[in-house]
C-alpha cells in the first residue's frame, strides 16, 4: 500500500510539473502573439523618398515627386507621427520639405514645382532645418485610405545647387490601424499671394489677411454632427524678408486669442508652434505678417521664389474638412477682448 501511495505522489508531481510547463509555454506563446499583433498596429512607412535623384547645377529650385498609397486604399489607418529625414551630401542645400495630399496623380518621376500644382493643395506634414520629429497629440491621427488621403506629394525646396548633387531626401510616416478618435488636417489662412506687394527700405511693413466668418461657418458646417474646430499646432510660412507671422482669433470685434503668441519669424529655422484654440461659427481669423525690406531696392510681390514674399499659416485643427481660407484685409486689428473667457468643450 505503501508503494501505492508514492507512485501515486510521484504522477501528482508529474502531472503537476507538466501543466506548469504547459502554461508557461502557453504564456510565453501569447505574450509572443501580443507583441506581434502590436507591432503591426502600428509601422514606419519610408515611401516618400527621393531615390536617387540628381540635382543640376541651379539656384533656388522646387522639386516635387508623387507618389500613388496603393495599400492605404484597403483599410483606414492614421499617420501619427513624422520624421524628416535630409539625403544631401551638403546639409544647407535643403531650406524645406513639404508633403501634399493630392486628388490623383498629374506628373511621374521628378519635376519644378515653385508653386505646387492645383490638384495637390492639401498640406500634411512640413519641415524646415532644426526642426524635431512631429508626433500628433493622442487623440488625433492624419487620415490615409478610404476616407483620407491615397495619393501625396513631396516638395523639397533647394538653396543654390553649385555642382551636379545626388539626393535621397524622404518623410518617414509612422501609421496605425488603431483609429484615433477624430481626424485631423490643416487649414491654409493669410492674404493671396497674389495681392501682396511690399516697398522698399521698409522697417515694419505690415501685410494681412483674413479668414471670414462666413467661411469659418462653411467649415464648421461640412464637419459632421460637430459645431465648433479645435486648432492644435500653427506652422506660419513666409520668405526671407519676414520678420513676424501670427495669427489672431477675433470673436465679436475683438482679438480673443493668438494662435501662435510667439510671432517672431526666421525664414529656415521657425517651425511649428503649439496651439490651443476652439474657433467657433462667427469667429474670424486674421494672419499678419511684418516685413524688413531695408536690403531691398525695389518693391517685392508675392510669389513662391526667393525673391518674392508670402503670408501664410497652416493651422492644425480638428475635426477635419479640407479647405483653405485666403483673404486680405487692412493692416489694423481690433483690440485685445478683457472680457472673460467661456470655456468650450468640443466633442
Amino acid at each position: 500500500m505503501r508503494h501505492l501511495w508514492k507512485v501515486a505522489a510521484l504522477v501528482g508531481v508529474s502531472l503537476f510539473i507538466t501543466c506548469t510547463v504547459l502554461a508557461s509555454i502557453s504564456t510565453v506563446i501569447l505574450q509572443s502573439s501580443v507583441r506581434e499583433t502590436a507591432e503591426l498596429e502600428s509601422w514606419e512607412f519610408e515611401g516618400f523618398t527621393f531615390n536617387h535623384h540628381v540635382l543640376p547645377s541651379e539656384k533656388d529650385s522646387f522639386i516635387c515627386k508623387e507618389f500613388d498609397l496603393d495599400y492605404t486604399k484597403q483599410a483606414p489607418i492614421h499617420g501619427i507621427a513624422f520624421k524628416a529625414v535630409p539625403g544631401s551630401q551638403d546639409p544647407e542645400l535643403i531650406l524645406q520639405m513639404r508633403l501634399f495630399a493630392c486628388d490623383s496623380i498629374g506628373k511621374k518621376g521628378y519635376y519644378h514645382c515653385e508653386a505646387t500644382p492645383a490638384h495637390c493643395q492639401q498640406l500634411i506634414f512640413s519641415w524646415v532645418p532644426g526642426q524635431s520629429d512631429f508626433i500628433l497629440p493622442s487623440v488625433v491621427g492624419i487620415p490615409f485610405g478610404p476616407r483620407g488621403f491615397n495619393y501625396v506629394l513631396l516638395q523639397v525646396h533647394y538653396d543654390t545647387v553649385l555642382f551636379e548633387t545626388v539626393d535621397n531626401s524622404g518623410v518617414v510616416i509612422t501609421l496605425t490601424n488603431l483609429l484615433r478618435p477624430f481626424d485631423a488636417g490643416y487649414l491654409l489662412v493669410g492674404p493671396a499671394s497674389s495681392n501682396i506687394s511690399i516697398p522698399a527700405k521698409q522697417t515694419e511693413f505690415v501685410v494681412s489677411g483674413d479668414c471670414p466668418s462666413s467661411s469659418i461657418a462653411s467649415i464648421i458646417n461640412n464637419i459632421p454632427d460637430k459645431n465648433s474646430m479645435k486648432v492644435l499646432a500653427s506652422f506660419p510660412f513666409a520668405h526671407r524678408l519676414a520678420t513676424s507671422v501670427s495669427t489672431s482669433l477675433v470673436r465679436g470685434g475683438s482679438i480673443y486669442n493668438n494662435l501662435n503668441p510667439n510671432a517672431n519669424y526666421t525664414f529656415g529655422s521657425t517651425g511649428y508652434s503649439s496651439s490651443s484654440a476652439v474657433i467657433l461659427p462667427g469667429d474670424q481669423l486674421i494672419t499678419k505678417c511684418t516685413y524688413n525690406t531695408m536690403s531691398a531696392n525695389s518693391t517685392t510681390t508675392g510669389g513662391y521664389d526667393q525673391s518674392s514674399e508670402l503670408c501664410f499659416n497652416f493651422l492644425l485643427y480638428y475635426p477635419f474638412g479640407p479647405s483653405r481660407c485666403e483673404g486680405n484685409l487692412p493692416t489694423n486689428l481690433p483690440a485685445s477682448s478683457s472680457r472673460k473667457r467661456k470655456s468650450v468643450i468640443i466633442l
